[in-house]
Protein backbone atom coordinates (compact mmCIF):
# COMPACT_ATOMS: atom_id res chain seq x y z
CA UNK A 1 0.00 0.00 0.00
CA UNK A 2 1.01 3.36 -0.90
CA UNK A 3 1.66 5.80 1.88
CA UNK A 4 0.19 9.21 1.44
CA UNK A 5 2.46 12.05 1.13
CA UNK A 6 0.85 15.12 0.13
CA UNK A 7 -2.30 15.91 -2.34
CA UNK A 8 -1.32 14.52 -5.74
CA UNK A 9 -2.78 12.71 -9.18
CA UNK A 10 -2.99 8.62 -8.75
CA UNK A 11 -3.03 6.24 -11.98
CA UNK A 12 -5.13 3.71 -11.14
CA UNK A 13 -5.05 0.08 -13.62
CA UNK A 14 -8.12 -2.61 -12.96
CA UNK A 15 -8.41 -5.79 -14.64
CA UNK A 16 -11.34 -7.06 -14.17
CA UNK A 17 -11.47 -11.32 -13.22
CA UNK A 18 -11.24 -13.68 -15.86
CA UNK A 19 -14.98 -15.03 -17.19
CA UNK A 20 -16.38 -10.88 -16.59
CA UNK A 21 -18.34 -9.45 -19.19
CA UNK A 22 -17.45 -6.43 -20.56
CA UNK A 23 -20.47 -4.51 -19.95
CA UNK A 24 -20.48 -5.73 -16.54
CA UNK A 25 -16.70 -4.76 -15.92
CA UNK A 26 -17.59 -1.03 -17.58
CA UNK A 27 -20.52 -0.64 -14.81
CA UNK A 28 -18.13 -2.33 -11.86
CA UNK A 29 -15.33 0.64 -12.65
CA UNK A 30 -17.39 3.27 -13.67
CA UNK A 31 -19.55 2.75 -10.08
CA UNK A 32 -15.45 2.60 -8.86
CA UNK A 33 -14.77 6.32 -10.50
CA UNK A 34 -17.49 7.89 -9.69
CA UNK A 35 -17.47 7.17 -5.90
CA UNK A 36 -16.25 10.92 -4.40
CA UNK A 37 -14.82 9.13 -1.36
CA UNK A 38 -11.50 8.13 -4.10
CA UNK A 39 -11.01 12.18 -4.58
CA UNK A 40 -11.80 14.17 -8.04
CA UNK A 41 -11.52 11.63 -11.05
CA UNK A 42 -9.90 13.59 -14.04
CA UNK A 43 -9.84 10.66 -16.42
CA UNK A 44 -10.56 7.63 -17.18
CA UNK A 45 -11.39 4.67 -19.50
CA UNK A 46 -11.97 0.82 -20.39
CA UNK A 47 -10.22 -1.48 -21.66
CA UNK A 48 -11.87 -3.02 -25.09
CA UNK A 49 -10.56 -6.60 -24.31
CA UNK A 50 -11.96 -9.40 -21.97
CA UNK A 51 -12.42 -9.23 -19.47
CA UNK A 52 -12.57 -5.93 -19.24
CA UNK A 53 -11.24 -3.54 -16.65
CA UNK A 54 -10.14 0.10 -17.22
CA UNK A 55 -7.95 2.62 -16.17
CA UNK A 56 -8.33 6.61 -14.10
CA UNK A 57 -6.69 8.89 -13.05
CA UNK A 58 -7.77 10.62 -9.56
CA UNK A 59 -6.72 13.61 -8.08
CA UNK A 60 -5.86 13.03 -3.95
CA UNK A 61 -5.97 15.48 -0.83
CA UNK A 62 -6.46 13.46 1.73
CA UNK A 63 -4.97 9.60 2.80
CA UNK A 64 -8.36 7.88 3.08
CA UNK A 65 -9.26 8.67 -0.37
CA UNK A 66 -6.07 6.93 -1.27
CA UNK A 67 -6.74 4.39 1.05
CA UNK A 68 -10.12 4.24 -0.76
CA UNK A 69 -8.50 3.82 -4.49
CA UNK A 70 -6.56 0.92 -3.00
CA UNK A 71 -9.00 -1.18 -1.00
CA UNK A 72 -11.98 -1.42 -3.32
CA UNK A 73 -14.58 -3.15 -2.50
CA UNK A 74 -16.53 -2.70 -5.06
CA UNK A 75 -14.51 -4.54 -7.71
CA UNK A 76 -14.04 -8.05 -5.83
CA UNK A 77 -11.59 -9.79 -7.61
CA UNK A 78 -10.42 -7.45 -9.24
CA UNK A 79 -6.52 -7.11 -9.45
CA UNK A 80 -6.22 -3.43 -9.17
CA UNK A 81 -2.65 -1.03 -9.10
CA UNK A 82 -2.37 2.45 -7.56
CA UNK A 83 0.39 4.71 -9.05
CA UNK A 84 1.35 7.76 -7.72
CA UNK A 85 2.28 10.24 -10.76
CA UNK A 86 5.37 12.46 -10.66
CA UNK A 87 4.56 15.86 -12.23
CA UNK A 88 0.83 15.46 -12.02
CA UNK A 89 0.47 17.36 -8.74
CA UNK A 90 -2.79 18.62 -9.21
CA UNK A 91 -5.45 18.81 -11.88
CA UNK A 92 -4.07 21.66 -13.95
CA UNK A 93 -0.53 20.35 -13.36
CA UNK A 94 -2.01 17.05 -15.04
CA UNK A 95 -3.64 18.98 -18.10
CA UNK A 96 -0.07 20.45 -18.15
CA UNK A 97 1.59 16.96 -18.78
CA UNK A 98 -0.93 16.16 -21.16
CA UNK A 99 -0.05 19.63 -23.43
CA UNK A 100 3.76 18.98 -22.82
CA UNK A 101 3.64 15.26 -23.55
CA UNK A 102 1.51 15.72 -26.91
CA UNK A 103 3.99 19.35 -27.48
CA UNK A 104 8.09 17.10 -27.27
CA UNK A 105 7.18 13.99 -28.03
CA UNK A 106 4.65 14.38 -31.17
CA UNK A 107 5.05 18.28 -32.32
CA UNK A 108 1.50 18.60 -31.66
CA UNK A 109 -0.72 21.33 -30.04
CA UNK A 110 -3.04 19.64 -27.14
CA UNK A 111 -5.75 23.49 -27.77
CA UNK A 112 -5.75 22.42 -31.16
CA UNK A 113 -6.32 18.23 -30.80
CA UNK A 114 -9.04 18.91 -28.00
CA UNK A 115 -11.29 20.19 -31.46
CA UNK A 116 -10.51 17.58 -33.78
CA UNK A 117 -13.25 14.58 -33.82
CA UNK A 118 -14.62 15.32 -30.87
CA UNK A 119 -16.93 12.40 -29.81
CA UNK A 120 -20.80 13.21 -29.98
CA UNK A 121 -21.64 12.44 -26.85
CA UNK A 122 -19.07 15.26 -25.71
Amino acid sequence: MSSFRSPRCYLVYACAPQGTKLKAANAAFNAYCQDRRRGLVLFHDHFRELPGGGVGVFFVDAPEQLRSLEVSLDLPGWSVRVHALIHSGTPSAFDEQIALTVDRFAGADWEVLQRIDRPTWV
